[in-house]
């Protein structure tokens, strides 16, 4: 089922851009969080935030991202208007080099997901 569901995201949102979608429901605290330098085999996790900016309720339906090295968690109960929704992050740093990773959100106000991004270094020393 989750094979399927991020096949289906993977559809909708272009996981490889550098660019995060938006929306007037979900408010992210910022589209891209910057992780610092890493080192090779470490991981790091942040909790970025995200405002229900309607007058109504919210769910946060599926959260993913198009790698395994980048696991997201959230809280699954409604967001009431003007409440925060917090994904937390939780990036494995398995290659040397920059990184750029993207998480797709879809809420049940839009069948449109929205997206933020991780990126930083991985260092090999």
């Amino acid at each position: 089922m989750a094979t399927a569901n991020l096949a289906a995201l993977e559809e909708t949102v272009d996981m490889e851009s550098r660019e995060t979608d938006a929306d007037e429901v979900l408010l992210f605290d910022g589209g891209t969080v910057d992780l610092g330098e890493l080192p090779l085999g470490g991981s790091r996790e942040v909790r970025v935030g995200a405002r229900n900016g309607s007058d109504k309720p919210v769910v946060v339906v599926e959260a993913y991202s198009s790698c395994d090295c980048t696991q997201v968690t959230y809280d699954r109960k409604p967001v009431q208007p003007g409440e925060k929704v917090f994904f937390t992050v939780r990036f494995s740093a398995e290659q040397p080099g920059t990184f750029f990773k993207k998480i797709a959100v879809r809420h049940s106000a839009s069948d449109k997901p929205v997206t933020f991004a991780v990126q930083g270094i991985v260092t090999d020393e």
